[in-house]
């Protein structure tokens, strides 16, 4: 009798990825309403204590994306790390996977993006024929059919530019090509070991030559996340406590001093150290302690909740505040006044019911575009098992 597969190792399950997850979107978008809405800090005299409160808050968005990083290889990179090692590792089911993950949502969002700035462009013109602090290429030059398809195969950033309105889209590329890269460096790791530093070498250069410099330093990052996880839990509570509690005070203290010292070449740097640490917190997270008190604040926060279509959230944001700053006619010319600040909340909110309906139509529907996709996946390892000589 022939042995039963294998069962694919599911995710391990975490509160603290659902905690984090759930509110590094919402700082990605309080970020961005700042970004599109208010005045830029620097160009505002006498900023008031609360007022440099409010911009110090809203300004975590790039550190909620590397958590992002860190987060999506703690959730793949382990499945990965374990198929290569028990040699059952699909390329065309993995993919697959992938795809269907992102397309779900990054095909409609993109179709989204491009009516919400047609609708945009016919209520402020200049705002997005004309160049600006935000999108230095004028938006509607990037909105034509060879950016869209670019994106659709997540060349945005490297060889195609992003689409239309739609900024945050950088970093979905680099997840991609994350998701590509990280088993192929496994292999690497796994399975040759003699001649693995200089294949792992050889890779990196050629991703360099590729990529760029950045694309490495990310994808350091996102293996950082999936290193936390495959990792023995630390045994101490002690230690564990101790990790987080020093991780946290030095993660908040380089995502402040990121945005007073760290720029260009020092910000990839202080990315690293940020993505370490944040790292570490996830390993030390895993405690057994710490994982019954983070459930008990992922209930009270209704983490899992937002967590669950925080990926909507991302892809729709940004054109949705672009187009309420075009139709209100505030773009940038806001304070951060307590009326200004009860703007600022009410378009979190008109934001997020917006994502869960999005949600709701496309990214809860993933698995059918999975089970589409997945179709010349069995039809192919069927032919390949009929195939095979009897024994």
């Amino acid at each position: 009798m022939a042995s039963r597969p294998a069962r694919e190792a599911l995710p391990e399950r975490s509160d603290f990825l659902d905690i984090v997850r759930a509110y590094a979107a919402c700082a990605v978008v309080f970020e961005h309403i700042r970004l599109i809405w208010f005045t830029n800090p620097g160009k505002v005299v006498h900023l008031s204590a609360l007022e440099k409160i409010f911009y110090l808050l809203t300004g975590l968005g790039h550190q909620a994306v590397i958590a992002f990083f860190v987060l999506s290889g703690a959730a793949v990179g382990p499945s990965v790390w374990h198929q290569f090692q028990e040699r059952r590792f699909s390329w065309p089911g993995y993919m697959a996977k992938r795809f269907s993950r992102l397309w779900a949502v990054v095909i409609p969002a993109l179709l989204l993006t491009w009516a919400i700035d047609a609708w945009g462009h016919a209520l402020a013109p200049v705002l997005y024929e004309t160049a600006t602090t935000i999108h230095r290429t004028p938006v509607m030059m990037r909105s034509n059919a060879a950016a869209f398809l670019g994106n659709v195969l997540f060349l945005q950033t490297y060889y195609s530019p992003i689409f239309g309105s739609n900024s945050p889209f950088w970093s979905l590329a680099a997840e991609f090509w994350f998701y590509v890269a990280f088993p192929i460096l496994a292999v690497v790791a796994i399975r040759l070991r003699r001649w693995r530093l200089p294949v792992l070498l050889l890779g990196v250069s050629v991703m360099l030559v590729i990529f760029g410099p950045g694309f490495i330093a990310g994808l350091a990052i996102w293996s950082a996340g999936a290193a936390a996880m495959l990792a023995a839990v630390v045994r101490s509570k002690r230690v564990a406590w101790a990790i987080l509690v020093a991780g946290s005070l030095s993660g908040a203290f380089i995502a402040v001093a990121t945005k007073t010292w760290f720029h260009g070449s020092r910000e990839m740097l202080s990315d690293l150290v940020f993505g370490a640490v944040f790292a570490a917190i996830l390993w030390a997270s895993r405690h057994a302690a710490f994982r019954q008190a983070s459930a008990r604040l992922s209930g009270f926060l209704r983490a899992e909740f937002l967590a669950s279509y925080s990926f909507s959230v991302y892809a729709i944001h940004f054109p949705l505040l672009l187009f309420a700053a075009a139709a209100l006619h505030h773009f940038q010319n806001m304070r951060p006044t307590l009326e200004g600040m009860a703007c600022a909340v009410l378009l979190f909110f008109f934001t997020m019911v917006m994502a869960r309906g999005f949600h709701l139509v496309f990214e809860a529907n993933t698995r059918y575009l999975r089970t589409l996709l997945m179709r010349p996946v069995a039809f192919s390892c069927r032919l390949r098992r009929s195939q095979e000589p009897l024994r």
